[in-house]
């Protein structure tokens, strides 16, 4: 079968990848931002890519996958119907790599001749996003943009529509970064993810006294008909965008008729009345093929971790319950060993069910999982949902987890040790690599010896790399590839220079490794004497010519933090990154992200943290609020330099965790001045403002004077819920 390849981003993108990995296709799926990435069901047959890529990249890709692929490529172009530039970049990679390209098509339902003439709706279309911002400046009231967020400073670029313009954007830190680089106040930021009803649309029209919305000619998916039934509800006009000519193209559902039927969805009818068989469709699943038992009483199921793969490390005990089984579910891979059974390639209880509750008779299933079904496994998730699934059906059964080898005991066993005293982690499957590194680096801190599951070898050159830069001195890296199978490989790693000892695969360096299934195990001595709450002094920093918040200071304005594990904290105005560096070391599940604008002190924050060894500081260049927009949650903020944003800065703090702590240092009179008038347009509780003056004694001579500091105002806080004494409203 070819290689498959699919751009999304969109609905008919999801539901494209949804049906392939029904029946059981791998393939690969390209989306631009990570919103778009969350936005994708988790499956192992469909990898996720991120990232935009140029017509140039996209035939390098498509140059690649066709050289390693034995049958071709097709590529399914499932991306905005005004994603123009993209589709065409698609295209002529495509041609110019010999690759199959394939243009999926949003349906047209809901265009704009089927609603704009309902109860006498005031619409007007444009050709594109420049010619309607210029109609928009001849208008007046206020205007609501569900344009999305890429297209916004056509609009805000046009004097006096950004100060009346809302916007409603995905909820997702680029698009709203994009609107704060428009010009949009962040008040005027309407951050949702759809789909928007017509009853949603009027509320916002209403709440925001809008007098016109601007929709693009999006079609059904894209809530256009919704759109313009509430504007003309409202009695206000609607500015379109016409869609763009499209390509000839074909629908989801002609996509996937190339390649059969869902197993799930397959045609079957008991026995009609007076004993007529009804005859299933050809190449249709028939239950009639399985030799099952008379007793329909009792569904039996069990939950099979498989080992790493080698059918000689399967348990005697899970090879009985698979040759009585008359079902087997699980992922591709799995089920290669097992080809005799009548199988389907499920492994989400959501799929399972159908199968199980649709059948007469059968009483015996098995679903396998790889290696233990009790470490980092599906088997309990899907304990859940069968258990949910069959009591809500009515039916009786039996649901039983059998344990298999995991591959972190096979990996000891070949290394000649035990993982008695040893963290076990897993990095497979992880989203942010990095963090699962730093956390990995800290659980060998505390015990000395990690075993760990790895996505691939990519995994392995990261955490190398880290431990290089930030790991205990002395560190040992151990890799296994591909366990149990024929070309299994153990090599102990040069974490300075990423050279195997000896080669696996017949490769010499981590980098240059092939992708399979990958283990790891990192090992160092323990260190003694790490202090619990680490009181670093000025001269543990590098300093250079950048500001610091002195010792005393800095010990209480962290401990006024409250951190916890697994903080998420901003520093914000970072400076040598002191504060990020201190509060970094009290735990190595704490992330500090250290914001800072001038290219010297970034620098004196990266060889902080690098001096002493935190991979959980990451450095963030930038000015806030605009730097905070695309970083993780934040649980805690240290404000030790707003540059006259503080307003602005707690606004958007507040919106991405109404419930955080802050922390705020003030030295200037002017400072001091506006931090109080500012903090009390915020709710906040337990407010504290508390000015602190340490002094330090300095030799003189034979005597010991007293050296003052200037004094310090430092302001903590929670914000706080808003209290209203308005009854809610019931209306959606």
């Amino acid at each position: 079968m070819k290689e498959i390849l699919i751009f999304s981003g969109t609905t008919e993108g999801r539901a494209l990848s949804e049906g392939l990995a029904s029946r059981g296709i791998p393939h690969t799926v390209f989306v631009a931002t990570e919103y778009g990435e969350q936005m994708m069901h988790d499956d192992p047959l469909v990898t996720v890519r991120q990232g935009r890529l140029d017509e140039a990249e996209m035939e390098d890709l498509f140059r690649g996958t066709a050289e390693s692929s034995d049958s071709g490529v097709t590529v399914y172009d499932a991306t905005h119907p005004f994603a123009v530039e993209v589709t065409a970049n698609i295209r002529t990679a495509c041609e110019k790599a010999g690759c199959e390209y394939v243009r999926v098509l949003r349906d047209e339902d809901g265009s704009a001749g089927t609603v704009t003439s309902a109860r006498g709706s005031d619409v007007r279309f444009f050709a594109d996003a420049a010619e309607c911002a210029e109609a928009l400046a001849s208008e007046e009231g206020s205007i609501l943009l569900t344009t999305g967020s890429k297209e916004l400073k056509s609009f805000t670029s046009v004097p006096g529509i950004a100060e009346r313009a809302y916007a409603r954007v995905l909820p997702s830190a680029e698009s709203i970064g994009l609107c704060l680089n428009a010009g949009l106040n962040v008040r005027h930021i309407i951050a949702m993810h759809g789909p928007f009803s017509e009853e949603l649309n009027r509320a916002l029209i209403d709440q925001y006294d809008i007098k016109i919305l601007v929709t693009k000619e999006t079609g059904s998916a894209g809530g256009y008909p919704e759109k313009l039934k509430a504007c003309a509800d409202r009695g206000i006009k609607a500015f379109v965008i016409g869609r763009p000519a499209e390509i000839d193209g074909i629908t989801v559902e002609e996509a996937l008729a190339a390649y059969g039927s869902a197993p799930a969805a397959f045609d079957y009818e008991p026995a009609a009345p007076g004993g007529a068989e009804t005859e299933a469709p050809e190449g249709a699943f028939s239950w009639a093929s399985l030799d099952l038992d008379d007793d329909p009483d009792l569904i039996r199921v069990s939950l099979i971790g498989i080992g790493p793969g080698s059918p000689e490390l399967l348990t005697k005990e899970a090879s009985d319950r698979i040759e009585e089984a008359d079902v087997l579910f699980g992922a591709p891979r799995m089920l290669e060993s097992f080809s005799g059974k009548p199988s389907f390639p499920y492994y989400l209880a959501k799929d399972v069910l159908p199968v199980i509750t649709g059948a007469d008779g059968d009483s015996r299933y098995c679903v396998l999982f790889s290696g233990d079904s009790g470490f980092f496994s599906g088997a309990k998730k899907m304990k859940t949902g069968l258990e949910e699934g069959l009591a809500a059906a009515g039916l009786d059964y039996e649901i039983e987890i059998l344990p298999g080898v995991s591959s972190l005991s096979l990996f000891a066993a070949r290394l000649g040790t035990d993982y008695s005293d040893a963290a076990l982690c897993s990095m497979h499957g992880s989203r942010d690599k990095e963090r699962a590194a730093a956390a990995l680096i800290g659980e060998l801190r505390k015990r000395g010896k990690v075993f760990t599951l790895l996505s691939g070898k990519d995994d392995a050159v990261l955490l190398a790399e880290k431990l290089r830069d930030c790991g205990p001195k002395n560190a040992s890296l151990f890799i296994g590839k591909d366990l149990s199978y024929p070309g299994e490989a153990v090599s102990m790693v040069d974490i300075a220079s990423g050279r195997l000892i000896p080669d696996a695969a017949g490769c010499s360096d981590l980098a240059s490794l092939p992708e399979g299934s990958y283990v790891a195990c990192i090992s160092a001595p323990l260190e003694t004497g790490r202090p619990i709450f680490p009181l670093l002094g000025d001269d543990a920093f590098d300093r250079g010519k950048v500001p610091m918040t002195k010792e005393s200071i800095r010990h209480l304005s962290v401990a006024r933090l409250e951190l916890s594990e697994g903080s998420v904290l901003y520093d914000i105005g970072s400076g040598t990154g002191s504060i990020a560096v201190q509060a970094a070391s009290i735990s190595d599940t704490i992330r500090v992200y250290a914001i800072e604008k001038k290219p010297e002190a970034l620098e004196l924050i990266r060889a902080n943290a690098a001096k002493h060894r935190l991979p959980n500081v990451i450095p963030v260049k930038g000015t806030a609020p605009e730097a905070l927009i695309d970083l993780e949650k934040p649980t805690h903020a240290f404000i030790g330099g707003s540059g006259g944003n503080l307003r602005e800065i707690l606004e958007v703090l507040r919106g991405k965790n109404p419930g955080m702590r802050v922390v705020l240092n003030a030295v200037s009179l002017e400072t001091i001045a506006e931090m109080t008038a500012v903090v009390k347009e915020f709710p906040v509780s337990g407010l504290t403002i508390e000015q602190v003056q340490v002094s330090r004694s300095r030799a003189l001579g034979n005597y010991h004077l007293m050296t003052a500091d200037n004094p310090v105002m430092i302001c903590t806080f929670n914000f706080a819920p808003v209290q209203s004494d308005a009854p809610e409203s019931t209306e959606n």
